[in-house]
């Protein structure tokens, strides 16, 4: 048998951690190419149980990032980044951040890096982190004498990062990132 520790969060975490950074948040931006479509349906269901709204645009293979940016952007607190390459790569970063700075709509990204390079805040697992969990898992299935193992499942283990410097630009007033891990740390305990 076989499992796995995804990469990605699942977007109750990431809308917990909306809610702790950014309160006020009622309507999410979110822009991704047909070929990542697919996870809008579970991030509008999570963003319901947090009374947000979901701007989506969905790109097609002729329509320009940029305007279906802009569009997603007129209405929006906060644009949701997603891990897909077709919308943000290292060619379009840069076009994304200045854009998203420009309608003073703040990003949350999904790694440490986007952090750094404009994203307010971020949610991620480490690889480190990552494995570690997959160990875990393992020895608690050997600990046990079984083979048999859990499901696929999200780390219990992930970091936030903060961007400081945008959240001051964007005259947005951020818990430090310590708070916000504790904060969410205390709630995963409650669920």
């Amino acid at each position: 048998m076989t499992t796995a520790v995804f990469l990605d969060q699942p977007f109750s975490r990431q809308l917990r951690l909306v809610k702790e950074a950014l309160p006020k948040v009622s309507k999410l931006g979110v822009v991704v190419s047909t070929s990542q479509a697919w996870q809008l349906r579970e991030l509008q269901s999570q963003a319901r149980t947090f009374h947000i709204g979901i701007n989506e645009e969905i790109i097609g293979p002729n329509q320009r990032l940029v305007e279906s940016l802009e569009k997603v952007l007129r209405d929006s607190d906060l644009l949701i980044a997603l891990r897909d390459p077709e919308i943000l790569n290292r060619d379009t970063a840069q076009t994304i951040f200045l854009t998203t700075y420009r309608y003073r709509v703040p990003v949350m990204g999904y790694s440490h890096s986007l952090t750094r390079d404009g994203a307010l805040v971020s949610i991620y697992s480490s690889p480190a982190q990552v494995g570690q969990y997959a160990a875990e898992i393992a020895l608690e299935a050997l600990s046990r004498g079984s083979i048999k193992l859990p499901p696929a499942q999200f780390s219990k283990y992930y970091s936030i990062t903060t961007n400081q410097h945008v959240a001051r630009s964007l005259g947005v007033d951020l818990p430090d990132e310590a708070t916000l891990i504790n904060h969410l740390r205390e709630q995963d305990g409650r669920d």
